[in-house]
């Protein structure tokens, strides 16, 4: 198997669920959303007191840090990768979901709906949405169910969910 040596949220690879990355003393480090191990840098999420990411400008607020870093592939439990496969499936699934979202603003645009500020805007929050979901996927401690439970919850609080009200 080839050593990994970058990977991002939002692919490559699509599943790193079962992947470690720590620093040259082989310290694990937590909320990571990009890294390049050859080139020696990481981007991870900033969280507040309470553990909660940052909200940023352009979605999460982050910082890069520089230094030797290794990409590790944990040890696999038999039924950890049906965990994995859900969360494959389900960051492929909101990336669709996303993707439907920003092609129905382009229509709502052209057809005068929305002025084209409005819907870049709205695009953005859709992609910071799919993002935070991405992210939360990838986070250590949380399992699928929690995450499905979570972002169902704020589907349906914001009336996204498309059920009929």
């Amino acid at each position: 198997m080839t050593d990994v040596t970058y990977a991002c949220v939002g692919g490559p690879p699509d599943n790193w669920f079962n992947l470690l990355i720590v620093d040259a003393d082989g310290v694990e480090i937590r909320d990571v959303v990009e890294v390049n191990a050859a080139e020696g840098w990481l981007v991870r999420c900033l969280r507040d007191a309470n553990g909660r990411p940052i909200p940023g400008d352009d979605g999460y607020a982050t910082e890069r840090l520089e230094g030797q870093f290794r990409i590790e592939r944990k040890p696999v439990d038999p039924l950890a990768g049906l965990c994995a496969e859900t969360i494959a499936t389900e960051r492929a699934a909101v990336k669709a979901y996303a993707a439907d979202h920003r092609r129905r603003i382009e229509v709502q645009i052209a057809r005068g709906r929305l002025t084209a500020d409005e819907g870049t805007l709205l695009a953005k929050q859709v992609d910071v949405f799919a993002e935070g979901v991405a992210i939360g996927l990838h986070m250590e401690g949380f399992e699928p169910r929690e995450v499905r439970v979570a972002v169902r919850a704020a589907l349906s609080a914001t009336g996204l969910d498309g059920r009929a009200r």
